[in-house]
């Protein structure tokens, strides 16, 4: 009997105590899903991923999650892999070892190969669940995966969708279903957390969001980002204020400075948000 392998590439990330349910950013990927699927484009420590994965608890839907990484530009490593996402009691590893496998010499026919894999498994695959695509940036845009992906969503049952995450705009892979309106695009604008909401991200860390200064210099520092508010707020205990404030600076600049300032000094685990 085969054997079942569980990767973290496959696991749904938990959202804990801290991760704010933005009712606002849930609302827009509704509706976004009610034309087709959705991409969600966003800097490092936009919030992304907590924010799918807490969308997909709240919807208490069957999720597979994929992780991609770099050995996935590999069609052949991709194919081997990505049905492991769908592991279940009623899709077992002895069903993926049935599926089709895409010999060396036939990636020439990758887009028909790709389709009748695609078929097969989500052919098998019961009820009504989201998939999640975490880390597309890091496929080179020359990738034909992204290919593979893209027939993989033309592919998914009716009643299925997709969430894409990616640090970038879609790839010329996906511009088809851009056009037909069947991948809508949530960028990352959007993903900045209002001044309401960066008050009751406050109550979730026990700061008090009456501390109107203390709101003003998260709000100016951060404009929002996911990841320096929660830098911010860990630091708490510890300094209320940084001694060089950046008033609405741009993703990168943010990035790079909280990395200066602060991602130094947590460890590995604490450093993925």
């Amino acid at each position: 009997m085969p054997q079942t392998i569980f990767s973290a590439k496959m696991q749904q990330p938990k959202p804990n105590k801290h991760i704010f349910p933005c009712r606002r950013l849930f609302s827009l990927i509704d509706d976004a899903l009610e034309l087709g699927h959705i991409w969600i484009e966003g800097a490092p420590g936009a919030g992304k991923t907590m924010l799918s994965a807490g969308y997909c608890s709240q919807k208490k839907r069957t999720v597979a999650w994929y992780e991609l990484d770099t050995l996935d530009a590999d069609p052949i490593m991709f194919f081997s892999v990505f049905p492991q996402s769908f592991l279940s009691p009623t899709f077992t590893a002895t069903q993926i070892s049935l599926l089709p496998e895409l010999p060396p010499e036939d990636i020439s026919g990758l887009a028909n190969f790709s389709r009748h894999f695609f078929r097969q498994l989500f052919s098998q695959i019961e009820g009504q669940w989201i998939l999640v695509l975490d880390n597309l940036h890091i496929l080179p845009e020359e990738s034909p995966t992204l290919k593979v992906l893209a027939i993989c969503l033309e592919e998914l049952p009716v009643h299925c969708r997709a969430l894409l995450l990616s640090r970038t705009t879609p790839t010329p892979a996906f511009a088809r279903m851009r056009m037909n309106g069947k991948l809508q695009l949530l960028d990352s604008d959007a993903l900045y957390f209002t001044r309401h909401e960066i008050e009751k991200i406050m109550l979730l860390y026990d700061v008090d969001s009456q501390q109107k200064q203390y709101l003003d210099d998260l709000e100016s520092i951060t404009s929002g980002w996911a990841a320096g508010l929660t830098l911010l707020l860990r630091e708490h205990n510890q300094t209320s204020r940084l001694e060089r404030p950046l008033i609405k600076a741009g993703q990168q600049e943010l990035f790079d400075y909280f990395t200066e300032e602060f991602f130094s000094r947590f460890s590995k685990g604490e450093k993925k948000l």
